[in-house]
């Protein structure tokens, strides 16, 4: 087996089919399809069934596409390893982030990454939580960016705290009154009092609905559920304008512009934060560009403005 066997392999495997495959490696579908079959012939054995669509992989396409897996891990890793010790600074480092969380963050740290490491190309997957944890586990990546909104169970992945980002809650004057405040705190809500109101909610699979959820069962409420969306922006935008409310990530509030009558405020004293944590393989090598990308995220947003509030 040899690395453009696996490229092609893998192809086909996450595709699904070998059209698609054929036009993502820039190849015909003839030669693609005769590369496949004639790698099925040495090894003896079916990697895909054909009598499905997509294409799936057979037992032994699974065991191949495992040992495929582990053998380019660990030709990332030596290269990496290689390119510390010979201090040429070249390649690609994958990175994987929250789509919303890639938009405000990316633009604040690109510049300088690549003033520092102008030979290495990032490669940028955005997903929700689970997808990049799954991206992550498969190796497709090699550093995730993400909120750690739980304690971390497994021991498949190693992690490193960034900067702690503060949650909000997100309405209109329009239907707050004074008695969801805190006493003497017009810029804080008290969540047990929001009981039975309607909220606009990330999707069960993203991280800041975890955290919404955990919230409401710490102030033991049940919400009404107005909408379900893969997107905290139309949550907040949605709650801006009096539809009921959002809890969402302060850089959702850095960047979105407010509109007439919104409010966005505390969610307790002290405030509700999370941390935003970096993630990688436990048994993957960090080398110096991954130290010093994880190093200038710290840096960039460990500093940032405190938050300006609208009350």
């Amino acid at each position: 087996m040899d690395f453009r066997e696996a490229e092609l392999i893998t192809a086909v495997a996450e595709y699904g089919n070998i059209t698609k495959a054929a036009q993502a490696l820039y190849m015909s579908q003839p030669a693609l399809s005769h590369y496949v079959n004639k790698v099925e012939s040495r090894l003896g054995v079916k990697l895909f069934d054909r009598s499905t669509n997509p294409l799936t992989l057979t037992f032994a396409g699974e065991r191949y596409m495992e040992t495929v897996g582990e053998m380019i891990r660990m030709n990332e890793q030596l290269t990496r390893q290689f390119r510390d010790i010979s201090q040429n600074m070249t390649g690609r480092l994958h990175l994987g982030i929250p789509r919303e969380r890639g938009a405000y963050m990316l633009p604040e740290i690109l510049l300088q990454f690549r003033a520092r490491y102008p030979g290495i190309e990032l490669k940028v997957f955005t997903a929700n939580s689970q997808e990049l944890q799954d991206t992550l586990r498969k190796g497709r990546i090699d550093l995730m960016i993400l909120p750690a909104y739980e304690p971390e169970s497994n021991q498949e992945f190693a992690s490193e705290v960034l900067f702690q980002e503060e949650l909000l809650l997100v309405g209109n004057r329009s239907m707050l009154d004074e008695g969801l405040f805190l006493p003497n705190r017009p810029d804080t809500v008290d969540l047990g009092r929001f009981g039975g109101m309607p909220f606009y909610l990330l999707y069960e699979s993203h991280a800041s609905r975890q955290t919404a959820n955990q919230l409401f069962r710490q102030h033991r409420i049940k919400p009404q559920i107005a909408l379900e969306s893969a997107s905290n922006i139309t949550c907040c935008r949605l709650a801006a304008v009096g539809l009921g409310f959002a809890i969402v990530p302060e850089l959702t509030c850095r960047l979105v512009q407010t509109v007439p009558g919104e409010v966005r405020c505390h969610l307790g004293v002290p405030a509700v934060t999370w941390p935003i944590a970096a993630y990688w393989r436990t048994n993957a090598y960090l080398g110096k560009v991954e130290r010093d990308l994880i190093s200038l995220i710290r840096e960039q947003f460990s500093n940032m403005q405190k938050f300006a509030y609208t009350i």
